[in-house]
């Protein structure tokens, strides 16, 4: 398997001023929309997402690659925190083995690093022992991921 590509880095950081992925100066995940609770409502109501269809740099996102998303620990969800892939032409949920292509803090299922940190990974096989934290891509189609926060934080 390649080495696997960051996909991108948020503009605003999570805590501890620390991004979410790539490298320094990569492109930002896109604040991209919410639900009630948003924009003076209070904090850990409703849910807030981010979004990118470029990996860290500036290409488009590749089924046929393997990437990562790194969420620092203490993501800012009351609630919980889900990474979704998305068909670009479809606007849907990318179409895969698995009718549900996500992640999420409830699945019981992700992992996070030692030092905290949970690192999803992107492609069209999982990386070995990452199985949990793995979203199946599809080879000849482009995607991209959204990071929805349920209950976001004052953090975020």
């Amino acid at each position: 398997m390649e080495d696997p590509v960051a996909v991108t880095q948020p503009r605003v950081p999570l805590p501890g001023g620390r991004p979410a992925a790539g490298r320094p100066g990569g492109l930002p995940l896109r604040r991209c929309g919410h639900l009630p609770g948003d924009g003076g409502g209070p904090v850990g109501a409703g849910s807030q997402y981010a979004y990118t269809a470029e990996d860290s740099t500036g290409a488009w996102l590749d089924g046929a690659r393997h990437y990562t998303l790194t969420l620092p620990r203490g993501i800012p969800a009351k609630n919980f925190w889900a990474v979704n892939v998305y068909d670009p032409q479809t606007r849907s949920l990318l179409r895969t083995d698995d009718p549900y292509p996500s992640v999420n803090s409830l699945s019981g299922a992700v992992r996070p690093e030692d030092d905290g940190d949970t690192v999803v990974h992107f492609g069209p096989t999982a990386p070995e022992g990452r199985e949990g934290n793995w979203v199946r891509t599809v080879p000849g189609k482009g995607w991209f991921v959204m990071l929805r926060l349920y209950g976001p934080l004052e953090s975020w």
